[in-house]
């Protein structure tokens, strides 16, 4: 199924490239049905792994299509609260500012 989206991804950057068109791809963690958290955030470090809230995902989404600095990333969303640890500790990652 990765590949799949990777492909999908691909063919997206390479249509937008093309046609000049603005794009950017959020790449949600664990989805979970939870409430909102607000501790969502978005980082361009694709190797930090967490759950996020699908209602924080959707507001990411909203907030990273209205922003130029975004334009043309990949971004990962995952929740600040329920990070994934590496060997034994939260681990550490740049949040993309919007």
């Amino acid at each position: 199924m990765l590949l799949e989206k990777d492909k999908a991804e691909a063919a997206l950057v390479a249509a937008c490239r093309r046609t000049g068109m603005e794009y950017v791809i959020v790449r949600p963690g664990g989805l979970s049905n939870e409430q909102a958290t607000g501790s969502a955030v978005l980082t361009e470090d694709a190797s930090v792994c967490g759950a996020v809230a699908r209602e924080d995902v959707a507001a990411l989404v909203a907030a990273a299509a209205l922003k130029k600095s975004a334009s043309g990333k990949t971004l990962s969303a995952v929740d600040t609260s329920q990070l994934f640890e590496k060997e034994g500790a939260a681990p550490k990652f740049e949040v993309f500012s919007l």
